[in-house]
């Protein structure tokens, strides 16, 4: 039967290649391992070069790609070029985004205040988004302090002492250093001489005494 002899479409035909399977972005811990992969089909052999931000990776020649102990440098988008000898196609772009634990930039300053001043203390902190911020007092947590600043209004002898801010995110935590509040209460100052609505004739020698206290 001379039907039997004739190939299927497409059968020993040269093919260009295709890509089946794309490579997915992933969102990873720093220091951890990453793998990409493509699948392809079309006529052989097939040649792959991945890239990096538009730059060609270095001996990356094949379907997968291997990133060891990935950190901030390695983030960013990547994509691979396959050719045959009958066409090329380039891949989608996978993003990958490290995640880093927080760390501290700047920790909060101390200061010395008088009582009944208004001091506001900040930490700078960088790692991945989101960071949340819980402020501490002696090392206990302060109520609704989650911001990146800390302030307090009319400070007290009791709002002395040190302050430290924790900050998080989805994969690790850091302490700030402490920063050391201390609150002076201002001296009190009297005028005992000379006494109030005393009058004096031109030329008087008059001795003014003054008393002052504090704490």
């Amino acid at each position: 039967n001379w039907l039997a002899a004739v190939p299927s479409p497409g059968v020993g035909t040269a093919q260009p290649p295709v890509i089946t399977v794309q490579p997915l972005g992933q969102q990873v811990e720093c220091g951890s391992n990453v793998l990409l992969s493509i699948t392809v089909e079309g006529t052989e052999p097939i040649h792959h070069q991945w890239y990096w931000m538009f730059y060609p990776i270095a001996n990356a020649t094949n379907a997968t790609l291997l990133l060891n102990g990935v950190h901030s440098t390695n983030a960013g988008n990547y994509y691979v070029v396959i050719t045959n000898a009958y066409g090329a196609v380039t891949s989608a772009v996978a993003s990958l985004t490290i995640e880093t634990t927080p760390y501290i930039i700047a920790p909060p300053q101390g200061s010395d205040l008088f009582q009944g001043a208004t001091v506001t203390l900040t930490v700078t902190a960088g790692g991945s988004a989101p960071l949340s911020y819980q402020w501490q007092f002696n090392n206990s947590p302060i109520a609704d302090a989650t911001n990146a600043t800390l302030t307090l209004n009319n400070v007290q002898l009791a709002n002395a002492g040190r302050y430290a801010v924790r900050v998080n995110n989805r994969v690790g935590t850091v302490l700030s250093s402490s920063a050391t509040l201390t609150v002076v209460v201002p001296p009190t100052v009297s005028i005992t001489n000379p006494k109030n609505g005393n009058s004096y004739s031109t030329n008087s020698v008059i001795t003014i005494t003054v008393m002052a206290s504090d704490q």
